[in-house]
């Protein structure tokens, strides 16, 4: 192998799709949560003023 392919067999991204699933973020995770809880009614500005269920939320993210 020369010494310009060992370079290319370094260097090169793989064309196409990945295998596997997508990696979730901890933002995917926040936007989940945030719209399961606009769904059930909860206004994100009484989330963040209700300690007790920013808490809740906050614990729930963290755990996923």
């Amino acid at each position: 192998m020369t010494e310009e392919n060992s370079y290319k067999v370094l260097v090169i991204k793989p064309e196409g799709q990945t295998s596997g699933r997508p990696r979730c973020i901890k933002v995917d995770n926040i936007k989940m949560h945030v719209e399961e809880l606009r769904k059930q009614g909860v206004n994100r500005i009484c989330l963040v003023q209700n300690r007790d269920l920013w808490q809740a939320f906050m614990d729930r993210i963290m755990s996923v």
